[in-house]
């Protein structure tokens, strides 16, 4: 079943693909939003680069993709360390081996990095696929530019599609997609957090969060979601180690699928605590893909 990243796409005011003019062409290339941008549910923006000719393309365009922007809009989301240590293109996929730090970035840069590597790269010729190894080791393989899910927010700004993860009776938690309306004046992970505690319209699956749970505030520093909770939260909790799993991660797991955060803070009551039962919760969590179906 062929996979399919969801992103935003910031769009600017160059055209997909590549132009064709007198004194060379343009490739466009894709980066991550910059964090001042301030519709914080965009993720991906693009400029253009100069190429001579097209022997220069790829090379152009591999060099563009892996360095920071000139846009100060965008940025680049491999971190520093981050390299591309060599590529080959055999019937028309590109196989791209990256440095083992490459591993280590945040899970949410990662997706980023793949959709701004599979954008850039398929609007080439010769190239319908991309494939991402770490060393010798598959991260990602055959991903084409139509494997992005684009949605175009400038010209649909009040509609956004956001992933909810509510509990199976399997002891994991299941992907629910919701489609909602925003106004673009609040944060989505505010909007994800007030779909979420609503409940699952899928009938197989049930509400992790404890009941009576009231989201008491919601702030995003840096890439850190900062959740403050109702004391239902820890009270109403069904205490079986599985059951507080999923209660915490159902949190986790639906706010950093957007792509902007990568951890989520607690708070109970505005007080930071070290437990939830048997899970510690002084620290920001990042998200747990074992735990979903």
């Amino acid at each position: 079943m062929r996979r399919i990243i969801p992103l935003l796409i910031l769009l600017t005011l160059f055209l997909t693909g590549c132009a064709q003019e007198e004194q060379g062409f343009f490739i466009t290339v894709y980066y991550a939003s910059s964090e001042n941008v301030e519709d914080k549910s965009l993720a991906i923006g693009k400029e253009q680069r100069r190429v001579q000719d097209g022997s220069g393309a790829l090379e152009t365009a591999l060099a563009a993709v892996m360095e920071r922007p000139l846009d100060l809009k965008l940025r680049s989301t491999f971190g520093e360390g981050v390299s591309l240590i060599s590529y080959d293109v055999e019937d028309g996929e590109i196989k791209l081996h990256m440095s083992d730090s490459y591993a280590d970035m945040p899970e949410g840069d990662k997706v980023i990095a793949r959709a701004c590597l599979v954008l850039t790269l398929c609007a080439l010729e010769g190239i319908d696929t991309v494939s991402i190894f770490i060393g010798d080791v598959p991260d990602a393989i055959g991903i084409r530019a139509e494997d992005i899910e684009v949605e175009n927010a400038e010209l649909n700004p009040h509609e956004k599609r956001i992933k909810l993860y509510f509990a199976h009776p399997s002891g994991t938690l299941k992907e629910e997609r919701r489609d909602i309306r925003v106004d673009g004046e609040r944060e989505l992970a505010l909007y994800v957090m007030e779909e979420l505690l609503s409940g699952p319209r899928d009938t197989e699956l049930y509400q992790a969060v404890p009941e009576g749970t009231r989201l008491l505030s919601l702030t995003v520093e840096g890439r850190t979601c900062i959740v403050d909770l109702s004391r239902e939260f820890l009270e109403n909790a069904n205490q079986s180690e599985l059951e507080e799993e999923l209660a915490v991660y159902s949190v986790v797991n639906s706010l950093t699928a957007l792509t902007t955060i990568d951890r989520v803070q607690f708070l109970i009551e505005g007080k930071r605590l070290e437990n939830y039962y048997s899970i510690e919760i002084f620290n920001p969590i990042e998200g747990n893909t074992e735990i979903m179906a």
